[in-house]
């Protein structure tokens, strides 16, 4: 049996803590080339902290998607998977990669081949992550390593979660402390960078189908609402050895306690409000879009009225509507024939 709180087409607040999420990553970018505020910078760590959340939720909705699909067929169909998640994450990363090839040849920003390569074949979180390159003109494409870390984990959690099944819960936790454990031994893990987070993601999914999940009034609610958004910040403002698994179960928490309670009247208020609603949904055209307007470029210095951070920012939502409406849907359209 599929559990209420995830019985829906939608599930709640999603979009809204993706609202956050895209934010929180564009707030950490403009921080980091324009206001280079060192509290903010250490708040949300260059829009890091961001990136976390979408993790989280990424492999909490991913594996979610499975149990239900599990539930309704006893098994899961890992072709239309793969099909589904081409047809959402590949149209418009590709359409960036084409339009900065053209940029890149207009404006001689001389971004090197191979960072559209590693870029457009999804690797480039093992290739050059924490190179000193992304803070020129490479930083325009310097944020398609979250989309590696994704697509990699595409390649094999669905083949785990078929034939692991039985073992899964042991299998995702066994694999957040290895990942941790190594990442405090070595900075060199590329192939496993923020692995801990989708898992984490993973597991709450596993949380609520076996059906643990607490149910709160909306008072309490907020006061653990608050208590863990207070946490979360603090830690990634210490900056802590092992603050991204943290950070990652805290979010995870975070989003059970959202979804299994009682609507707390200013966290739905804002969270359900047509707007952070729509936020949410262009979440991923912005993400991507991002990168060349709160990036501080040639870009801008070939095309001034862009280094006007308001005017920017408009700019950055027409083009992410536009792209959404004008072009992804049409993807978005073919891929719910594969549902």
């Amino acid at each position: 049996m599929i559990p209420p709180v995830v019985a829906g087409s939608k599930i709640d607040y999603l979009d809204g803590l993706r609202c956050i999420s895209v934010l929180v990553v564009v707030a950490g970018h403009l921080n980091t080339y324009y206001f280079k505020n060192k509290t903010a910078d250490r708040l949300i760590g260059g829009g890091g902290l961001g990136v976390i959340f979408f993790f989280v939720i990424s492999g909490f909705l991913i594996t979610t998607l499975f149990l239900k699909e599990e539930v309704a067929t006893g098994t899961i169909n890992i072709r239309k998977f793969y099909i589904r998640r081409a047809l959402r994450i590949l149209p418009v990363a590709y359409l960036f990669i084409l339009c900065m090839l053209l940029l890149n040849f207009v404006f001689h920003l001389q971004i090197p081949v191979s960072y559209f390569l590693t870029s457009a074949f999804f690797v480039s979180s093992m290739a050059r992550l924490n190179s000193p390159d992304v803070h020129g003109n490479s930083s325009l494409v310097a944020h398609y390593w979250s989309l590696s870390v994704e697509e990699q984990y595409y390649l094999f959690f669905p083949w785990l979660f078929r034939y692991g099944r039985k073992y899964l819960l042991g299998l995702l936790l066994s694999g957040i402390f290895i990942i941790t454990l190594c990442r405090s031994l070595t900075d060199h893990t590329y192939f496993f960078y923020h692995y801990e987070s989708i898992l984490t993601g993973a597991v709450a999914a596993l949380v609520v189908f076996k059906r643990r999940l607490k149910y709160y009034s909306a008072k309490r609610t907020s006061l653990w609402l608050m208590l863990i958004l207070a946490a979360i910040f603090f830690i990634n403002y210490q900056g802590w050895k092992f603050s991204v698994v943290i950070i990652s179960i805290l979010f995870a928490l975070l989003l059970l306690l959202l979804i299994s309670s009682v609507n707390a009247p200013v966290v739905a208020g804002f969270l359900k409000s047509k707007i952070t609603i729509r936020i949410g949904v262009l979440s991923y055209s912005i993400y991507i879009w991002q990168q060349l307007f709160a990036t501080n470029s040639g870009i801008k210095q070939a095309l001034p009225v862009l280094q006007n951070i308001p005017v920017a920012m408009v700019i950055l939502a027409t083009v992410s509507w536009v792209s959404y409406q004008f072009y992804e849907k049409k993807f978005l359209r073919l891929k719910s024939r594969f549902s």
